[in-house]
């Protein structure tokens, strides 16, 4: 009987320890998503930073967050002097930095780090599989706490069983946004989606 309680107690205090934000009251900075997989084709690597980003508001909009505009977030970055091409300030005393002038709760870093395809057989059928491998930080700015910290996320997207009917390209995009679902969907479970 004493194991079930504690058990039962444990279980709640993660509850409770998960659901330390209000969200209309969270202000949420999302630092431009980088790239570094060396992809030759630069619409490509532009397709896949541009839907991690939109990814990323969207989950936290359709929650209630209150997520910080981009050009305020460029322009803290820029008045910083942060060069995030720069893997030395990769790390969460800049994240910190950053929310500090913004006034965020959240800081969220993501960098690409490798995407693939790959055209996988299977009898008299072939699917198109992507790829993408992730690197994740997710800081609180106001308490300094790490949240995630530069961990590695492969995100996979599976194709249809006509090859010819989906790109693989497609599908290394649409890894990157499934990589950032993956990582965050067990800390997101306490904020319902709003209408839903």
């Amino acid at each position: 009987m004493k194991k079930l309680l504690i058990i039962v107690v444990l279980l709640v205090a993660n509850i409770a320890s998960a659901q330390t934000y209000i969200p209309k009251e969270t202000k949420v900075a999302i630092v431009p998503v980088r790239s570094i997989t060396g992809e030759k084709w630069q619409a490509l690597t532009d397709k896949q930073i541009a839907h991690g980003g939109k990814f990323l508001k969207e989950e936290f909009e359709k929650r209630n967050f209150v997520v910080i505009d981009a050009e305020t977030v460029a322009q803290a970055i820029q008045n910083l002097k942060i060069d995030f091409a720069d893997e030395e300030v990769w790390k969460r005393e800049t994240l910190y930095a950053l929310g500090n002038l913004l006034q965020a709760d959240l800081v969220i870093f993501v960098v690409i780090t490798d995407t693939d395809q790959r055209l996988i057989q299977q009898f008299l059928v072939a699917k198109r599989e992507g790829t993408a491998t992730l690197k994740v930080w997710m800081v609180d700015a106001k308490k300094k706490e790490p949240i995630v910290s530069a961990k590695t996320i492969k995100g996979k997207s599976g194709g249809g069983v006509f090859a010819g009917l989906d790109k693989g390209s497609d599908r290394q995009i649409i890894a990157v946004a499934n990589g950032l679902r993956d990582l965050l969907k067990d800390w997101l479970k306490p904020y319902p989606i709003i209408g839903n």
